[in-house]
Formats: C-alpha cells, sequence, structure tokens
C-alpha cells in the first residue's frame, strides 16, 4: 500500500528547522515515508536528515555526505541506486551533488566546495586537484539525468565556457546518464581539459575509489 503525505514548503521549512511537524520527529517521519513507500517525500527528507547507519537498506544512507561524514565502507547503497531505474529516478538531484562532492574527496580532491544549489552558472562543484606545479583548479558539473536524456554538445561547449568564465585548469561532467557519440567526441578533442565520467564509469569508479579523470592515457 502506498501513501503520498502533502507537505508545504512552509511545513518542510520546519520540519529541519524545528526537527518534528505535526508531533512526528524526522526519524519518525523517515520510517512513515518508508513504510508508506511515498519516495518522492522520502527523498526531500534526505535532504536534510540523515537516517541511522543500519535502517533501511538501499535508500540513500550516501545521502549523509552532505553531513561532511564519509561514504559508508559498503558501497552496495550507491551501486544500487545507481543500477535501479526506480531508485535513479527518486534520487533527489542535489543529493547527487553531494554524494559526487564526497566521492571527489574519496578520489584526492582537495578544497572542495558545493555551489548553493541555485543559479550557479553551470558550476556545481569547485575542487582543487595536486599536480607537478601546484594545484589546478577544476570546475565539475553535476547531471542526474535519465538513460535516455544524453549528454549533448551544448553541455560540453558551456563546460568549456565555464573553464574560461571561473578562470579554471579543468572541467569534469559526472553524469548518471551518456554523452552522445558527438559529445564523446569533443570530449576526447579537448582531453584533458575537459573530462567525463557517465554512469558505467562511475559505477566503476565507485567499486574501485581510485580514479584519476585527468590521467595520461
Amino acid at each position: 500500500m502506498t501513501r503520498k503525505y502533502n507537505i508545504s514548503g512552509y511545513e518542510w521549512d520546519l520540519l529541519e528547522t524545528e526537527g518534528c511537524l505535526s508531533g512526528l520527529a524526522q526519524a519518525e517521519w523517515y520510517e512513515t515515508f518508508i513504510a508508506n513507500r511515498d519516495w518522492d517525500n522520502l527523498n526531500r527528507l534526505l535532504v536534510f536528515y540523515v537516517p541511522p547507519k543500519d535502517s533501511y537498506k538501499v535508500v540513500l544512507e550516501d545521502n549523509s555526505a552532505h553531513t561532511g561524514k564519509p561514504l559508508p565502507k559498503d558501497k552496495k547503497s550507491l551501486k544500487e541506486v545507481l543500477q535501479n531505474p526506480h531508485y535513479q529516478k527518486n534520487l533527489h538531484w542535489r543529493v547527487f551533488e553531494k554524494l559526487m562532492a564526497e566521492l571527489l574527496n574519496r578520489l584526492g580532491f582537495v578544497d572542495i566546495k558545493l555551489s548553493r544549489g541555485n543559479k550557479d552558472n553551470g558550476v556545481d562543484i569547485t575542487a582543487f586537484l595536486k599536480c607537478e606545479l601546484g594545484l589546478e583548479k577544476i570546475i565539475v558539473q553535476c547531471k542526474k539525468f535519465s538513460p535516455k536524456n544524453k549528454i549533448g554538445v551544448q553541455i560540453i561547449k558551456q563546460l568549456l565556457a565555464d573553464i574560461d568564465i571561473h578562470d579554471a585548469s579543468k572541467g569534469l561532467i559526472i553524469t548518471t546518464s551518456t554523452l552522445t557519440a558527438p559529445s564523446m567526441l569533443l570530449v576526447r578533442e579537448k582531453y584533458p581539459k575537459i573530462s567525463a565520467i557517465d554512469k558505467s564509469l562511475l559505477i566503476k569508479i565507485i567499486e574501485n575509489f581510485d580514479y584519476d579523470p585527468f590521467r595520461t592515457h
């Protein structure tokens, strides 16, 4: 049985700031949404609520990334989210950005900063990567797309423009989808100034936590 709860923006603000709504604490709403399979509201709650590590098997324990906590040692949760169309569909775009920021941290990037989640001129994450001459500024665009919605050339061109606008050394795009053939050709042409991580590569990275998107091929 499913049930969707109608919660207003004001009520969401109240639940986040006060920790409770209608007599129920955040943890109780978490259990309520799971019991009623209210996935949309569950993922909205996970933007600010971090569930216990031993709770619900898949629904983004990894959302703890936005609290500054590390990714869980068990990588199954995040992999299943990316591989399961249902979970991927309900993955909140902001949670995806936060997860990718934590992943970049695991990959050795430093001074990682998330955008405010609004009009960010196309840059979701800013990070730095160590090189022989010091640190290189990297700008990252995260695209939580459905499999049918591929990364087109225009998105790659915008990222290339943003590299100059933000005085960065390189650009990286991370997506839950794939790139169109023309987009991939453009990435290869402009490599290593720009690089891309699509869904299949992202899953492999999560398995290993050992990858440099800008290393020499």
